[in-house]
């Protein structure tokens, strides 16, 4: 009985860890589309619009390569 829960937990925590690998990716892609879109980041100016653009592809990048990650990983 103890080792049915057991499996409970790590499954919801599995499925927990997934929606947030998910979000994440969004917020990381959704950042490197506002890089590109503007030189401002917030309180921060960018030098340049390279270094903007730049980085923006850099986090955009990342954000897809979480995103793949998120849904090509099985779970435990």
């Amino acid at each position: 009985m103890s080792n049915n829960n057991h499996d409970q937990t790590a499954n919801k925590y599995a499925a927990i860890k997934k929606y947030i690998s998910i979000a994440m990716g969004a917020f990381y892609m959704f950042i490197g589309i506002m890089l590109f879109i503007t030189k401002h980041f917030g309180a921060f100016e960018l030098p340049s619009k390279a270094l903007s653009i730049g980085l923006g592809c850099l986090v955009t990048i990342y954000g897809a390569f979480r995103l793949y990650r998120a849904f090509t990983q099985e779970a435990s």
